[in-house]
């Protein structure tokens, strides 16, 4: 037997050849049955059907009463746990999240409801599993009896306690799972019921000042103290200049003064913001300034947002293009995602933004303490020298700190507390 690898017949060994003729048959309906079969007895139901094989050979071999009696006794407990276990669940489960996002701290008002579809009652021995993790961490099992639930009643089980949201990060509530088994603990079944549901737990964030205009020209953009002769922010009137468009010029006004007047106009430009936040242990003293700084990345990206900005986000390699219409919750899916150890450092995450957003005008780099100054005017450098650069460093052993290093401003804050009361400096340093 053989097989085709890019275009070149390549012949099996014997095991492999077994291997491929059964592997159909290992995913037949049957086989999956067995194998769900085989899953249900626990290790107390292992080590009785063997205590009743066991007995009924030795029974029957040796023609002895008693361990004949043992035999049938336990087939017939083995029989009754099967009663209890088997039968499909006629469950409606749902998994209600008021909200995909949550600020930390607040409840989410999560809660399951459980309907009983069936012409009957629900017998007794039925359990719902709810596992709920955070991030990676092992899920936490809760188990919950629906007891005798009538035909058509609904039973709803709050979650509100259960689901954490102390911390940033993703909360995965599910599969919900009913678990079926004998009031003995010899057979469990588990059948999945809803798929699972995520809740994002996002950071904290502080109001922060506008960031400025921008450098595109735009339209659509924020007005900016820059004369312009042609725009659409009209700022004022000015007399007449040879040169100027007569286009421009504003007749009423001029005929009212004896002279022509000509409209003044503002350029308005836009900014496209590009938010990085290295994701590399090496580049945090602990675990509170990762999360510090994701909070200022995510305090930026919301007033980017605020301002009508086209905001693309990089938090530890997790991306968020920018979009011509933003949501404030939506941007900050990816600081609710971020783990610490993930994405790379700040000059590749630098190159890879600079990829993803060639057209930036304002570039925002947050590491931690121990990135020196020398990285940051790396990372700058990935974008033009027309692009504005700003590096964040989040140091909880130093002092608020504002400083230039040629193009870029550095800024130094302990803490997310502190970055809001400094937050209003970019435009003025950047005016």
């Amino acid at each position: 037997m053989s097989v085709m690898v890019d275009g070149v017949a390549v012949r099996l060994s014997f095991p492999a050849q077994v291997a491929a003729a059964l592997r159909p048959l290992l995913r037949s309906t049957a086989v999956s049955r067995a194998r769900e079969v085989l899953r249900m007895p626990t290790r107390l139901g292992w080590t009785v059907l063997t205590a009743v094989l066991v007995a009924g050979v030795a029974g029957w071999v040796f023609a002895w009463t008693e361990l004949r009696v043992i035999a049938l006794s336990g087939f017939f407990v083995v029989l009754l746990a099967i009663r209890y276990t088997l039968g499909k669940a006629d469950l409606q489960v749902s998994v209600d999240v008021p909200a995909p996002w949550v600020s930390r701290g607040v409840e989410p008002g999560v809660e399951v409801q459980v309907r009983n579809i069936a012409r009957r009652g629900l017998r007794q021995g039925a359990l719902i599993e709810i596992p709920i993790s955070v991030g990676r961490q092992r899920p936490e099992i809760g188990e919950r009896p629906l007891g005798s639930l009538g035909a058509g009643a609904t039973q709803v089980i709050p979650l509100t306690k259960q689901v954490p949201t102390g911390s940033r990060g993703v909360v995965t509530i599910g599969p919900v799972r009913t678990v079926r088994g004998d009031p003995l603990g010899l057979l469990r079944r588990e059948m999945a019921l809803a798929e699972p549901q995520e809740l994002l737990v996002n950071p904290d964030t502080v109001v922060i000042g506008s960031l400025g205009a921008g450098l595109l020209k735009d339209l659509e953009g924020q007005s900016t103290n820059d004369r312009s002769v042609s725009d659409v922010s009209f700022h004022s009137l000015r007399d007449y200049v040879p040169g100027d468009d007569l286009r421009h010029v504003h007749a009423f006004t001029s005929a009212r003064f004896g002279r022509p007047m000509v409209r003044q106009f503002v350029d308005t430009r836009t900014a496209r913001l590009s938010i990085m936040v290295s994701g590399v242990r090496g580049e945090y003293a602990s675990e509170q300034e990762f999360e510090d700084a994701l909070s200022v990345g995510g305090s930026i990206a919301m007033r980017g947002v605020d301002d009508d900005q086209h905001v693309a986000v990089l938090a530890a390699g997790q991306h968020a293009p920018a979009r011509p219409r933003q949501s404030r919750l939506l941007i900050l899916d990816p600081f609710a995602r971020a783990e610490l150890g993930g994405g790379a450092d700040v000059i590749a995450s630098a190159t890879r933004m600079h990829r993803l957003a060639p057209d930036t005008s304002i570039a925002i780099f947050i590491t931690g303490g121990p990135v020196e100054l020398m990285v940051l005017r790396r990372a700058a450098n990935v974008f033009g020298p027309d692009v504005r650069a700003l590096a964040i460093r989040v140091d909880e052993t130093a002092e608020v700190d504002v400083a230039r290093a040629r193009r870029l401003l550095v800024v130094t804050v302990p803490s997310l507390a502190e970055f809001g009361k400094i937050g209003s400096v970019f435009g003025e340093a950047w005016s």
